[in-house]
């Protein structure tokens, strides 16, 4: 068993796509630098990801929650885990054993977006913290957007976290947290927890001249929707812009995924390789993630946003498209591409996505490592001025 010298604490991280994973490397590394133990309840790409490092890594379940337009889809979500649910259950309660045995009992549980950490939490009588980007969507007012609403993010919260001591939340634009009096958790939102490793490629100099390269990047789910957008970008590259060059980086094989023109090429999603694209790049075109979204506008590239059909990824798109960061569309448009691109020429994003840049540069994971320990008793360094309720 693990013997900290501080307290002990788990981290429940979604395993879907890596940006859940990307936030809590630097928080758990964070603990960890401070003397506290840290271990990671893991499901999909999380688990990938936190099983190489230097964390305990426990396997749970993520339950499906399939969410239409305005609200949960309870069909098929009984539909996907009634058949599976014995074997869940064992998954998850083997996973608990584990931990316990081997690491010891935590002394506080975080959550982001991952159910199981939250109902250990609940079972063992310790405090939960939330941290995502999801829990503004449940204390603030949300309009409804393009026929989609926050009532679907907040059922989602509701169930995967219905109590915690502490909510953090993630946003690339600024927003005041809600009133203390409207909800019995303390609430903060803070700015994007940026990864380390494009943290370090904003440090580099970046030339302000035209590349003549753009990147794209689609999500690892709605993969059929997700080719489809890029074989229609590389048409429009290929017969519109033939003197610049798109690197399209896709999950999975991609072999099967060839273009007729010289300056289109698709490629096996890479990190290293997308992330040095990206610092030198004039130009993404991507679905609206949260993350991606936070880190180019750290690296200060305008955006074309194809948001996947979630509340989330539709504030997303919309809030970029409003602050003059990028543009949002439902297809790849030949016209719209078109303009997009001669506007990024022009310069028309630039000072928009540095007003932004001074947000997404303020690091909040001190801070929130700080209200962490205090939760388990453990002197807080410095503060930091977040806008907390």
């Amino acid at each position: 068993m693990t013997q900290p010298t501080g307290a002990r604490i788990c981290i429940g991280v979604n395993g879907i796509g890596s940006g859940h994973s990307t936030r809590q490397l630097r928080i758990a590394r964070e603990l960890a630098r401070r003397g506290n133990a840290v271990a990671i309840l893991a499901t999909g790409r999380a688990s990938e990801i936190f099983t190489p490092l230097e964390f305990p890594v426990y396997q749970v379940v993520m339950p499906s929650m399939f969410g239409g337009p305005r609200h949960l889809q309870w069909g098929g979500i009984l539909r996907a885990e009634v058949p599976r649910l014995a074997r869940s259950a064992r998954t998850v309660a083997a996973a608990r054993t584990a931990m316990k045995q081997q690491f010891g009992e935590p002394d506080l549980y975080i959550s982001d977006f991952e159910p199981c950490s939250a109902y250990f939490s609940y079972l063992e009588r310790k405090p939960l913290v939330t941290l995502e980007q999801q829990s503004k969507y449940r204390f603030l007012e949300f309009p409804d957007l393009h026929g989609f609403s926050a009532r679907v993010e907040r059922q989602r919260m509701q169930l995967f976290a219905p109590r915690a001591q502490q909510s953090f939340s993630g946003s690339f634009v600024p927003i005041d947290a809600p009133p203390r009096g409207r909800t019995r958790r303390r609430v903060t939102i803070t700015p994007p927890i940026i990864s380390s490793d494009v943290l370090r490629l904003s440090a580099q100099q970046r030339d302000r001249g035209e590349s003549g390269l753009s990147v794209a990047y689609f999500l690892e789910y709605f993969s059929d929707r997700n080719i489809h957008l890029a074989k229609r970008l590389g048409e429009v590259f290929g017969r519109c812009f033939p003197e610049r060059e798109l690197h399209v980086y896709l999950p999975g094989n991609v072999d099967g995924i060839t273009s007729e023109y010289d300056n289109v090429s698709y490629r096996p999603a890479s990190r290293d390789s997308f992330l040095q694209d990206l610092l030198r790049c004039d130009n993404v075109f991507a679905s609206a993630g949260y993350n991606l979204i936070s880190e180019c506008i750290l690296l200060q590239v305008p955006m074309y946003l194809v948001p996947a059909p979630t509340y989330d990824q539709v504030w997303c798109a919309a809030t970029a498209e409003q602050h003059g960061i990028g543009t949002r569309n439902d297809d790849i448009r030949e016209e719209s591409v078109r303009d997009f691109v001669e506007q990024c020429a022009q310069g028309r994003y630039a000072k928009s996505v540095g007003a932004l840049r001074d947000h997404v540069s303020n690091d909040p994971v001190p801070m929130i490592v700080d209200a962490i320990e205090e939760l388990v008793n453990r002197k807080p360094s410095p503060a930091y001025e977040g806008r907390t309720s």
